[in-house]
């Protein structure tokens, strides 16, 4: 969790990660991360509480991974 965050920074955030993540893959020495992110503030979702917002991010995290899933599914 962050506090005062913003859209931008939070994708800046996903992507630091994104390409951490590729570099660690892209050395070729197993295990192979992958992973999946979700988020959601509180200032885009002024009235949910607490868990309100923890299942927006879930929701967002599900998102990309199906996402990712249909980008690299070998499955026709």
């Amino acid at each position: 969790m962050l506090m005062d965050s913003s859209p931008e920074a939070m994708e800046r955030y996903v992507d630091q990660l994104n390409q951490a993540t590729q570099r660690y893959n892209d050395a070729g020495k197993p295990p192979f991360l992958y992973f999946a992110a979700g988020w959601a503030l509180a200032s885009e979702f002024p009235g949910l509480s607490r868990d309100e917002l923890l299942a927006q991010a879930d929701q967002r995290m599900y998102q990309e991974k199906r996402r990712w899933y249909a980008k690299h599914s070998t499955i026709p």
